[in-house]
């Protein structure tokens, strides 16, 4: 395919101007040199593409004279398998559901929430719920149980013995430094007690037994005060004991109900006359209640308690004293009154002790008129 004459690496002669007009004349005159020609171009082409196939391996790509540049969103090689690099395959999905449903943690529920508290956390739980929402005071008080006389007692105890604790050790008590430290536990004291007091007033309270031996007990916490030489608490001792001794006047004069004193067994009111001969214009139910309350002062020896509560008050309880007293002189009296009464209706049965219960009148019955029937 080569034709003669032709050698590696050589190139064409130059053509000159003479041959380039010689040739272009003899174009159409000799066409066999002119193909020649051709076919000796195409050898060197030929020629020069081996040449290079020889310099230039086949299985390499050509190279890029540029580096290039690192690219963040380029994805990154992936490991082959047959590389002699061992790679461990992590797993697909790390969070795999479980058959088991999940269990996640929860508050306590209320019930058991208010059964765990400690007495002074339910007591501020409940106090900010009745600040938050003050509407609920009403639905707390119907719910609430009643306080006892027990629980009261041992209430104000300990806000009496916080101020006995908050004394200074070395002051005198009783001076205007003990008082101007106690101060606000004493007037924490005595908001609490203004609250008791009321609550165990009529008609919240209709057990008369209740209320006197409640007033008896913080007639004495007031008693047992430090007697401070300030002006301001002298007078605010004096102001409790006047309301303190209208409180037991108060509770004295209430009509009291026949079913909480039964265990007095009092004699039957239709056994007392109410005649016009005796001086007394009350009414059965008037007397009925002056016994019960003479038998109370018996039972709770209140004329005694309260001798002493006025000798300490300066005589703030004198008029509670007179009355009791008015009282039981209106009951002895009825007593007399009705023994009296009694002995002459006595003499006049013939019964003995059955003449109170049976009375038989005899005018109708006579030895004549039985005989003549």
């Amino acid at each position: 395919m080569i034709s003669t004459g032709f050698h590696w690496g050589s190139s064409s002669l130059p053509v000159t101007e003479d041959h380039k007009h010689k040739s272009g004349n003899e174009d159409n005159s000799n066409p066999i040199i002119t193909s020649t020609s051709a076919l000796n171009s195409i050898h060197n082409t030929a020629g020069t593409v081996s040449a290079s196939s020889k310099t230039i391996p086949r299985s390499l790509p050509p190279m890029n004279d540029k580096k290039r540049k690192f690219d963040d969103k380029a994805p990154s090689p992936i490991p082959s398998t047959t590389s002699s690099r061992k790679y461990h395959e992590l797993p697909t999905n790390r969070n795999k559901k479980s058959k088991t449903p999940r269990i996640l943690g929860q508050v306590l529920p209320v019930p058991r929430l208010i059964e765990v508290l400690d007495h002074k956390s339910l007591q501020s739980l409940l106090q900010n719920l009745v600040d938050l929402h003050p509407e609920i005071s009403n639905t707390i008080n119907n719910l609430s149980p009643k306080p006892s006389v027990k629980d009261s007692m041992e209430l104000l105890q300990v806000k009496f013995n916080d101020i006995i604790n908050h004394l200074p050790y070395k002051c005198d008590e009783e001076s205007d430094y003990s008082y101007l430290r106690i101060k606000p536990l004493l007037n924490e004291f005595l908001n609490c007690l203004s609250d008791f007091i009321l609550n165990f007033l009529p008609p919240i309270e209709h057990n008369i037994i209740n209320s006197l031996n409640f007033l008896h007990f913080i007639t004495n916490l007031i008693h047992n005060l430090p007697n401070f030489t300030s002006n301001e608490f002298q007078y605010t001792k004096m102001m409790a004991y006047e309301q303190i001794a209208n409180t037991w006047f108060i509770v004295l004069t209430q009509n009291i109900q026949g079913i909480e004193i039964d265990d007095y067994m009092l004699p039957p009111v239709s056994n007392i006359p109410s005649t016009e001969s005796n001086q007394f214009e009350t009414s059965n139910e008037s007397i009925e209640n002056s016994i019960k309350l003479v038998k109370i002062i018996e039972e709770l020896d209140l004329l005694q308690k309260l001798s002493k509560h006025n000798e300490l008050a300066l005589d703030k309880f004198k008029n509670i004293i007179e009355f009791l007293k008015f009282e039981i002189n209106q009951v002895e009296t009825f007593n007399h009154i009705y023994q009296q009464t009694a002995d002459s209706s006595a003499s006049s049965s013939t019964n003995g002790v059955f003449g109170d219960l049976i009375t038989v009148d005899y005018s109708n019955f006579s030895i004549s008129a039985r005989t003549s029937h």
